[in-house]
């Protein structure tokens, strides 16, 4: 017959479950991170097959964090891309997602004749994942005009590209940048 404990958990006890809480938020943070490494590899590899050339840019440090994801080139035009990666249940998306440096770096792509793309990928466990492409100068100032974020009501109303294991088809994700690029 097993004891069962009567009292009441011990001030260690209660600190070693903390510690493991933390542990998990830590981790959630670190999968997260791997999965938008993730997500932009397989874009690479999706713009590669479309014969694009495309390369993803290594983590900097804290004295030079990395200005964006990707760099690409579509006829001859410079493309900065900064990908994103949203879980769906609770979702908003806004410039407060992105850090004071992708701002000034992806607005000085677009000073010097260059485009840049914020690619968000609405991610859902085991379901058909969702690509929305925007392009910077209107989502920055879309985002300012509203105030706030958008509104996961807002986003699942975009156009979007679907993807099985966020494989995306490269032709459609160039045809979308073109069309984007001639507006």
């Amino acid at each position: 017959m097993t004891r069962r404990r009567t009292s009441p958990p011990s001030l260690a006890y209660k600190y070693y479950l903390s510690l493991l809480y933390i542990l998990a938020i830590a981790n959630s943070n670190i999968s997260m991170a791997r999965l938008e490494r993730k997500f932009m590899q397989e874009i690479k590899v999706s713009l590669l097959e479309a014969n694009t050339w495309a390369t993803i840019l290594v983590d900097g440090n804290d004295y030079s964090p990395r200005p964006f994801d990707m760099v690409t080139c579509v006829d001859g035009q410079m493309i900065a891309i900064e990908g994103k990666l949203k879980k769906v249940p609770s979702l908003a998306f806004g410039m407060k997602d992105m850090r004071p440096s992708q701002i000034k770096n992806l607005d000085a792509v677009v000073q010097s004749g260059g485009h840049s793309f914020v690619f968000l990928n609405l991610f859902e466990p085991r379901k058909m994942n969702r690509l929305l492409i925007f392009e910077w100068n209107w989502f920055k100032e879309h985002t300012t005009k509203l105030g706030r974020s958008i509104y996961k009501k807002e986003l699942l109303e975009f156009p979007y590209l679907a993807g099985a294991k966020s494989m995306y088809p490269g032709d459609e994700i160039i045809s979308h940048i073109k069309k984007s690029m001639n507006n």
